[in-house]
């Protein structure tokens, strides 16, 4: 591969990358063998048009009488089909199989992701449990000493972030009138 071939192609796969947004060596394996598949895809796409064009340039069919320009291109990409099956043909076996890996490759990592993010949510809820436990014992509570990758910040704002929930579970609940808010919301503190 060429180096602007090269670069074009990293342009191509980086932003891929930054939308799956990878964590990690084998998540980030599995996002780049997505856009590298990704990018094949397209080559394949603009092999099979070069194909065409080759025929039009060629001109596979200056032996027919063909006066309008659309016809002449399109009788010589049909030509050059025609003449060259093979090529097509393994384009679209190619293409294929770099579909199904690139599938696959998707399904693994999103897999793979959604076990990192349920992991991670299931971590957090337990720092929020200890905090809440510290907080009723009026001890402090630092989640790197616990074994959390979390602050203490994060781990409070997720507690803010559930006490929000749930008072607007509530609301809804009350169908967001003050009086019945207040009533279900001490109610459900007691």
């Amino acid at each position: 591969m060429s180096e602007p071939d090269r670069e074009a192609a990293e342009a191509f796969i980086q932003p891929i990358l930054e939308e799956l947004a990878p964590v990690g060596s084998v998540e980030t394996q599995y996002a780049r063998l997505f856009a590298t598949c990704q990018h094949r895809l397209n080559r394949i796409a603009s092999l099979e048009d070069n194909l065409f064009s080759l025929g039009v340039l060629e001109g596979r069919a200056d032996d027919y009488d063909l006066d309008h320009a659309e016809i002449h291109d399109a009788a010589c990409q049909a030509k050059a089909y025609r003449d060259h099956p093979g090529a097509f043909d393994r384009l679209s076996v190619y293409g294929q199989r770099l579909h199904n890996q690139a599938d696959r490759a998707l399904k693994q990592l999103q897999t793979l992701q959604a076990r990192r993010k349920a992991d991670a949510k299931t971590d957090l809820q337990r720092a929020v449990d200890l905090y809440k436990l510290f907080k009723m014992n009026e001890q402090p509570f630092d989640p790197q000493e616990n074994g959390f990758v979390y602050s203490a910040r994060q781990v409070a704002a997720e507690v803010q972030r559930q006490y929000l929930d749930s008072a607007a579970a509530t609301a809804q609940k009350a169908e967001y009138n003050r009086e019945r808010f207040e009533r279900n919301h001490w109610e459900m503190a007691a």
